[in-house]
């Protein structure tokens, strides 16, 4: 089986610009890297993972992003999540960025 990594990002469109970039440099034509966006912001992922201690990461990523649907949780040996900070956010805040830290 091939390694796989996936890179999530929040949003689609300057992650992925910067992404590109990034590989481009670091990571050139590794076909191993999957890229994939969360379309919202950290603390909707957070919610979502907490209020249910069984629910797998990986499970809701795909069920929010369809160029996931061949994979499954097997398919990466690497799950890498990017996000920047909201301040701005009304879910934001230092303590919950600790929390996120801890629980990610």
């Amino acid at each position: 089986m091939t390694e796989r990594i996936l890179f999530v990002f929040e949003g689609e469109k300057t992650e992925k610009t910067i992404t590109d970039s990034l590989l481009k440099k670091f990571i050139e034509n590794d076909k191993r890297v999957v890229l994939s966006s969360f379309k919202t912001d950290i603390y909707s992922l957070y919610k979502l993972m907490s209020e249910d201690e069984d629910l797998d990461v990986f499970a809701v990523l795909k069920e929010k992003n369809p160029d996931l649907v061949d994979f499954d949780r097997d398919s990466f040996s690497q799950l890498f999540l990017f996000f920047d900070y909201d301040g701005h956010a009304p879910a934001a805040s230092d303590e919950k960025i600790d929390k996120l830290l801890s629980f990610f």
